[in-house]
């Protein structure tokens, strides 16, 4: 059996995401209506609701008692809910929410509000991001510096001992030929003795 209910919710409601969150809501119940903001004193929320007695209780239910995961869709604070029986329309074919002129304009003044506010709190992760690029940036440098003075040392003292090696090759180079030197004079003197012999023979 089908019913409509007017239900006036009391409490911090709005400017609280809690009309998208009764929208929601109605739709996964498969209820249909409307919510909208009442600009009375208390600044409560009406919804009006049509469907089936058990859908309705459901939808009641999670109104009265939110879950986690309601409280994580709006974090509306609800003081109080007066349902009222009303005749049952039947002109309804969704759940819509309901909003004015003069609520459009101010949720505009409220975006800019929190648009401004976001910028400065990310001007503030900015300049923090970029104090720690300079302290990154100034570590990298020491860090660098330190590198190169100790690659500079060991290119310096591999050199050294390179030089070292190569001086102590070469002269172990003119030692070596150096005997070959005095060996090849004893030999070419040897050689001209042996051209020589035949003439002194014949003088003999």
């Amino acid at each position: 059996m089908k019913r409509a209910c007017e239900i006036i919710v009391k409490g911090n409601v709005q400017k609280t995401a809690f009309r998208p969150f009764v929208r929601q809501l109605a739709k996964k119940c498969r209820l249909f209506g409307s919510v909208e903001n009442l600009s009375n004193y208390d600044e409560d929320v009406r919804i009006i609701c049509e469907g089936a007695e058990a859908r309705m209780q459901k939808f009641l239910g999670r109104l009265r008692n939110p879950s986690k995961e309601d409280r994580e869709e709006t974090s509306a604070e609800i003081t109080g809910i007066r349902i009222k029986r009303i005749p049952l329309s039947g002109e309804f074919d969704n759940f819509t929410i309901i909003r004015n002129a003069d609520e459009v304009a101010e949720r505009l003044d409220e975006g800019l509000i929190i648009m401004s506010k976001g910028f400065r709190a990310q001007e503030k992760s900015f300049e923090s991001l970029g104090g720690k690029m300079d302290r990154n940036f100034e570590s990298l440098d020491r860090s660098a510096n330190k590198n190169f003075k100790l690659l500079g040392k060991n290119t310096n003292k591999n050199f050294k001992s390179l030089g070292g090696r190569i001086d102590s090759n070469f002269s172990s180079l003119d030692t070596k030929y150096g005997s070959i030197s005095g060996i090849l004079v004893r030999i070419n003197r040897n050689l001209e003795r042996l051209v020589n012999y035949p003439r002194l023979k014949a003088r003999a």
